[in-house]
């Protein structure tokens, strides 16, 4: 092997060495951080199905039944992602949806009328 050839590889175990210990340094990922961010994904799809309702009560009435299957898929498209399982129905008054993430199914989240969102114990 010619000497230019044996300094680039020790330069790049050098590099793997520095990578592989920084990354045993810092220790394993923080998983609080992705369930949080899956946690408002929830909660931004529960949001945009109400937000999705009320312009259903805005246009057909207080009384009508709003559900997934009751929306435009315009409208579904901007609540209905993949990975988040939703539902819910009632009229204006009565509404309430639930939904979580597939990846935490112990993490459910609820939206009533009013458009709080809380979380299920």
């Amino acid at each position: 092997m010619s000497e230019k050839f044996k300094n680039n590889l020790i330069g790049v175990a050098i590099l793997v060495g520095g990578i592989v210990a920084i990354n045993l340094w810092r220790g394993p990922p923080d998983m609080s951080m992705r369930d949080q961010s899956l946690n408002e994904m929830v909660h931004t799809s529960l949001t945009r199905f109400h937000y999705a309702c009320q312009q259903l009560w805005g246009d057909r009435g207080p009384q009508e039944n709003c559900t997934k299957e009751s929306l435009s898929e315009i409208l579904r498209n901007t609540f209905d992602l993949p990975g988040i399982s939703i539902s819910g129905d009632g009229n204006q008054e009565d509404w309430q949806a639930t939904a979580h993430h597939d990846i935490l199914p112990d993490q459910i989240f609820i939206i009533d009328a009013s458009g709080a969102v809380s979380k299920l114990d």
